[in-house]
């Protein structure tokens, strides 16, 4: 099978560029996959049928994309959208993106949430965290609630005794950053006990079609 996998930025690429191999095994031997990042998650366009060329955002973009993939018919392949709920109502938003799927659509296509956002599966490993970052702050960390609505990047921040909080999440420091975390914690997540609920809907949503 291939996985046509669609994710908001570089963060989610670095993750996902590390992990898919745990959750589906060595590209190429029985699965393959191609990461697409865009900028940012943006906004579903007013009118579906013109997007802007100009916006190179996950939701901007999705519409043209799903045509796109509407227009080859290949049943060896599935279509995976991952982005952060944040803080839009997960069937509402669930909903909208349904609506971009044209009628009598034969794709294989999965919307996934990270919820609240990624940072949240990097939180649902403890182990992972202390591999990567040993003086993390195990008492911030046990106050989390899994997968809830609580600034989950900030948290993660305090957890790792980072002042980056302090700035705008669109600041290039952040995005920097949030990039490092990936990078350093990935590697060493275990994607079979991994306690975040919205990690396991998109894991099993790979291995639903999983060669």
């Amino acid at each position: 099978m291939h996985y046509e996998i669609l994710v908001e930025g570089q963060c989610e690429l670095t993750t996902l560029s590390i992990i898919m191999s745990n959750i589906l095994g060595e590209y190429g031997y029985r699965n393959t996959w191609k990461i697409h990042k865009h900028q940012g998650i943006g906004t579903i366009p007013v009118n579906t049928e013109q997007v802007n060329p100009n916006d190179r955002s996950l939701l901007g973009q999705l519409p043209a994309k799903i045509r796109a993939y509407n227009k080859v018919n290949d049943p060896n392949r599935v279509i995976i959208v991952l982005m952060d709920l944040d803080s839009f109502d997960q069937n509402l938003l669930h909903e909208s993106l349904e609506a971009l799927i044209p009628v009598g659509s034969g794709l294989n296509i999965r919307f996934c949430f990270a919820v609240e956002e990624l940072e949240a599966w990097f939180l649902a490993d403890k182990n992972s965290i202390l591999a990567a970052y040993p003086a993390a702050n195990e008492v911030i960390h046990s106050s989390y609630v899994q997968d809830s609505i609580c600034g989950t990047w900030e948290t993660l921040g305090r957890v790792l005794n980072s002042d980056i909080s302090s700035f705008p999440k669109r600041d290039r420091r952040v995005l920097m950053e949030k990039c490092d975390w990936a990078k350093k914690i990935s590697p060493h997540m275990n994607v079979d006990q991994n306690l975040s609920p919205s990690f396991e809907v998109f894991k099993n949503n790979l291995l639903e079609f999983a060669a």
